[in-house]
């Protein structure tokens, strides 16, 4: 009689414990089965904006990090970039290039360091591959592009405004200093002159480009003077214009549109030195009255220079560098004097700026 008890006790410990058995079993396939907002509250995706528009994305944006990344091709070409993606083998890079302000981003995917304009920038969270799409960080992409964000955690959107929104708003306000000057407000006819202009070869653009060449005023150097060149809008666009149709292509009005909302007045300066860094000496300034503007920026001051033809007699070695002025700090109804600096203002050159020349 005992041994009957103690052979029902023991099968009654294992159907318990095959009954915890196949409940556990039953709660792991539930949780299998079930879609997870079950058990966890659904997010609201993150909704991009680029001046009150809303950015479209196949895959939705994430947070990593911290750091809100996107698919790289809708992020950048919304604000205006050409972009390409490279297959190395051994890596994976992504470029974005804008004509209009000659801006690039370099980007290589799981890296932390990226390239804008020549110049290496730490990544608080690398570029990464989602789900078969290239990720890249939003608030570095369009903060390099001179654009301002804004992250509102109430309904979770991002607000991009890029440089030409906030100089319309200023516009409508009043404050904008050239909005009487046609350089810089291009009507739809003079955009489409300018394609012509490029479309008509090589001989026309070079006539064109000389009217933008400016005279020299003073002359200190102790090299060769540069040859320097105002880059207006009108300009680029035949210049673009001219490449395109040198090579049957079509430089299309959307295209011209977006170089002809440029807001910043540029420089082309054909330098010429002693030896190959003499490029990380120069500045270029413009004097205006007493008042003396710095550039917002200057390109091709860090590399080295090329040999010139006359290499190694003087000048042995020559570079292009551009330099890049604000509108906001110049007043484009007077005349004023471009200031090239090439290793101090004791080795200098003065241009003249006349503003109400050029298209």
């Amino acid at each position: 009689m005992s041994n009957g008890v103690i052979i029902l006790e023991k099968f009654g410990r294992m159907g318990l414990v095959l009954r915890k058995i196949n409940v556990l079993l039953f709660v792991l396939l539930l949780l299998n089965v079930l879609p997870t907002s079950v058990f966890a509250e659904t997010e609201i995706p993150i909704k991009v904006l680029l001046n009150g528009k809303q950015i479209q994305f196949t895959e939705q944006p994430i947070i990593r990090d911290g750091t809100t990344l996107v698919q790289f091709r809708p992020i950048f070409e919304n604000l205006g970039f050409t972009v390409k993606f490279f297959d190395h083998g051994f890596g994976k890079t992504v470029t974005g290039y804008r004509a209009n302000d000659d801006l690039q981003i370099l980007l290589n995917i799981g890296d932390n360091k990226a390239n804008v304009r020549n110049k290496v920038v730490n990544l608080e969270v690398a570029p990464q591959i989602i789900n078969e799409s290239t990720f890249v960080p939003l608030r570095f992409i369009a903060e390099s592009s001179g654009s301002e964000v804004v992250w509102n955690s109430d309904d979770r959107s991002i607000q991009i405004s890029t440089p030409q929104e906030k100089d319309n708003n200023k516009e409508e306000k009043g404050t904008n200093k050239d909005s009487n000057n046609q350089m810089f407000n291009l009507s739809d006819d003079s955009i489409k002159e300018a394609i012509r202009e490029g479309e008509n070869g090589l001989d026309n653009f070079t006539k064109i480009e000389k009217q933008y060449k400016l005279k020299i005023l003073e002359n200190k150097l102790t090299v060769k003077e540069p040859s320097i060149t105002v880059t207006t809008p009108y300009l680029n666009i035949v210049m673009f214009s001219y490449l395109k149709s040198s090579d049957y292509k079509t430089f299309t009005f959307e295209e011209a549109k977006k170089i002809a909302s440029v807001t910043e007045l540029g420089v082309s300066i054909n330098a010429f030195g002693e030896d190959m860094k003499f490029t990380q000496n120069v500045n270029v300034v413009i004097k205006q009255g007493s008042k003396i503007i710095q550039p917002k920026y200057i390109l091709g001051n860090d590399k080295l220079a090329n040999f010139t033809a006359t290499w190694p007699k003087s000048p042995a070695f020559k570079s292009t560098i551009m330099g890049y002025f604000s509108l906001d700090e110049l007043d484009l109804s007077k005349e004023a004097e471009l200031i090239y600096l090439h290793n101090g203002k004791e080795n200098s050159a003065t241009y003249k700026l006349e503003f109400s020349k050029y298209k």
